[in-house]
């Protein structure tokens, strides 16, 4: 079974005008094989290690009601399938680079999960908190985020 993250962002930007930053991004951190582009993001790439990576936006109703009271209002999503047979610690290195790029490149609240199980990241009206799980965010992987954070334990809602 594939390991799927979702990155979901609160923003007035429209899914191209996010698939435009992604794929500026990636060209800038050699993601892709070669340059993509924002329609190509739009249905789906694959990355140089494998990821799958697609952008897209929620339809009337919004997000999973799961992350609905974590993220009230996600307008646009991206999602990272990694690659079974491939090396997955360079898959979610590569996909903690993006997101740290996304959070720079796009201002909002946004979060960042795993199959809305695992809650790795919520920015909220400017200020980042990262898991302090230790299993989802060992010091190699925190030393990729560029931005000021402070740990703290994130949870989904009980259902």
């Amino acid at each position: 079974m594939a390991i799927v993250y979702d990155y979901e962002i609160v923003t007035a930007l429209s899914p191209v005008s996010v698939a435009r930053i992604f794929a500026e991004a990636a060209q800038e951190t050699g993601l892709f094989h070669a340059f993509c582009t924002p329609e190509q993001l739009l249905e789906g790439e694959a990355t140089v290690h494998g990821t799958w990576v697609r952008v897209g936006e929620y339809e009337r109703g919004g997000p999973d009601p799961m992350l609905a009271e974590v993220l009230v209002d996600a307008t646009v999503w991206i999602i990272f399938r990694f690659h079974n047979l491939r090396d997955r610690i360079q898959q979610a290195s590569d996909m903690i680079r993006q997101v740290s790029i996304l959070l720079d490149r796009i201002e909002g609240d946004a979060a960042l999960h795993r199959d809305s199980e695992d809650l790795l990241l919520v920015r909220r009206l400017g200020q980042l908190i990262v898991s302090d799980d230790d299993a989802l965010w060992p010091g190699y992987r925190l030393d990729i985020l560029s931005q000021s954070y402070r740990r703290a334990p994130l949870v989904f809602p009980e259902e």
